[in-house]
């Protein structure tokens, strides 16, 4: 493994477990780093020369204001400084809606996969069949939950500007949008801190499979996958098949 910064602003640091293999970058969730995914790029590695950013304001990359187009910049810095032909993008929760983005930006890549990658429920109308009072309800206790944690952040990163857009509502957009295969993995379970909100989570969940199961049917480009028996924790839950659904996607991603 090469450990390596890409200078900029902000500066980036980058893992790269190398390999013969064409290139894949593996995206982190919110809060986390490269190192939380480096059991997972093993399983991939066989395949695939796999290389591991700390985003912006994460791990050992520099300090910035989170943006859409800020970390797409930065994922277009790293690809231009390791000289990658053409990677397939696979992200874990926010790591998954920035390659959903990746895909709506890059029509040279390959496939992209976004694991949980959704945006954090933050309007009645995402809550399918819940009533609306008791989903305004429902979300203003959400938003307390989540403003503590924002609090709970690596010092480095601009927590509110995250959290903001971790709220963003532009996936149906995005999706609809794809210039490149996407393959977009959803979770079927809650988590043990999303339990108390069981009925807003299952009702998030359902809306947005029914939304994005729409969108797919008029975007080739977008596959979805609920699943089974999957949190939002999938990849500590099950990696192997994971690796196994990633790889064969990306091996074949029509």
């Amino acid at each position: 493994m090469r450990e390596l910064t890409v200078p900029g602003d902000p500066p980036l640091a980058v893992r790269d477990l190398g390999g013969d293999g064409p290139p894949l970058v593996l995206l982190h969730g919110a809060g986390g780093d490269a190192t939380g995914l480096l059991p997972f790029a093993e399983l991939l590695r066989p395949a695939y020369r796999v290389v591991l950013p700390d985003l912006r304001g994460h791990g050992r990359s520099g300090a910035a204001r989170w943006s859409w187009s800020g970390a797409l910049h930065d994922l277009a810095r790293i690809v231009s400084a390791l000289r990658l032909d053409r990677p397939a993008v696979v992200g874990v929760s926010l790591g998954g809606l920035l390659a959903t983005r990746w895909a709506a930006r890059e029509p040279g890549c390959p496939g992209a996969v976004s694991l949980d990658g959704l945006p954090v429920p933050s309007r009645p109308d995402q809550l399918a069949g819940l009533d609306p009072a008791r989903a305004a309800a429902e979300l203003a206790r959400l938003e307390a939950l989540f403003v503590g944690m924002a609090a709970a952040m690596p010092a480095s990163a601009d927590a509110d500007a995250l959290r903001r857009a971790l709220a963003d509502p532009d996936l149906d957009t995005v999706c609809r949008g794809l210039v490149a295969p996407l393959l977009l993995v959803l979770a079927t379970e809650d988590l043990p801190a999303q339990r108390p909100f069981a009925e807003l989570y299952a009702a998030y969940r359902r809306g947005t499979l029914d939304r994005l199961t729409a969108i797919a049917a008029g975007q080739p480009r977008l596959s979805v996958h609920p699943l089974a028996g999957a949190s939002h924790a999938m990849l500590a839950e099950q990696p192997d098949r994971l690796a196994d659904l990633v790889l064969r996607f990306l091996a074949d991603p029509s």
